[in-house]
Parts: C-alpha cells; structure tokens; sequence
C-alpha cells in the first residue's frame, strides 16, 4: 500500500512538474545540508536503506528530525536515483499537522501554486527544485516532495532512451 502511494505521488510530482520552472522565494538547492547530485557515498554512514526501487532507493538518516516547524513527520526518505541525491519524500498524518505543514511551507517559500481553491495541493516550481505538497482532507494525511529538476530532467532522458531502445521489441 505504501509503494502504491509513493508511485502515485511521484507520478503525480512528474505530471505537474512538467510545467514551466518559475522561481519562488528560498528556493532550497537540496534538503538538510545535502545538496542535489550528492553521491550516497557521501552520506552512505548516516543512512540506512528503507526502500529499494526499480530506479530510485529510499533511506532514511539516522538521528534525523522528524519535525518541519510545528509538523510531526510520520516518514522522511532521501531517494537516490544512480546513487545520487534526487527526492526527498515526506508524510504527515493529522489535522493538527498537515494545518502546520502548510503553514510552514508558505512562511518559508511562498504562498505557491494552488490549483484547486477546495484542496489543499500546493507546488513550487522553481529552477532548482520542484516542491509539491498534497493532503488529504478525510484522512488528515500530507505527502510532501522535494526534488531536483536536474535530476528529474536525467531521469526523463534515461526513459526516453529506454522507450527508444525498446522499438525493436515490436
């Protein structure tokens, strides 16, 4: 159920994303002090692995902060994308924490994009990183997601070689 949910939203994430980059204010070039890009090696004795995917593997940092302002984080996970830093992917549950979540968010980079005026789904898009925020209301829960656009733009290139390539399994 959880990697359904963690598939959905990054599909959603690469959906918005494809939207034109428009800067927002404190634009973050990674997330807690590592930047994007970071080879996991750098950071491979703090992490450990949570999650291994077809592209992308999930860890979590040891002795991390499970709190964004007033907002008590139910996971936090660093995707690395060929052992690089490209994702940060985040959850919160409750009212009272998905009401501080969004709170925080546009106290530190804006009101952001809002497109539906009856959710509470939020992106900023700027030229280095793309932030998307989606919470439902009926269950009090956020999925929260940092990610590096150059990163994304050498994933999209790698599938679309992939897809390519594939023209001769026809």
């Amino acid at each position: 159920m959880k990697k359904t949910k963690l598939k959905a939203a990054v599909l959603t994430l690469l959906i918005i994303t494809s939207l034109n980059a428009q800067a927002y204010q404190n634009e973050p070039d990674g997330f807690r002090g590592i930047k994007w890009g970071t080879a996991l090696q750098e950071n491979e004795a703090e992490m450990s692995l949570v999650e291994s995917g077809k592209t992308t593997n999930y860890y979590q940092r040891k002795d991390d902060k499970m709190e964004i302002g007033a907002a008590s984080l139910e996971r936090l996970a660093y995707g690395y994308t060929g052992n690089q830093l490209s994702t940060v992917i985040i959850s919160t549950e409750g009212y009272d924490n998905q009401q501080a979540l969004i709170e925080t968010l546009k106290a530190q980079f804006g009101r952001g994009y809002k497109p539906n005026r009856y959710m509470d789904t939020y992106l900023w898009q700027g030229p280095t990183t793309t932030i998307y925020l989606n919470c439902k209301s009926v269950r009090s829960s956020c999925s929260l997601i940092f990610s590096s656009k150059e990163m994304k733009d050498k994933e999209d290139a790698q599938r679309k070689a992939q897809a390519e390539s594939a023209a001769s399994d026809f």
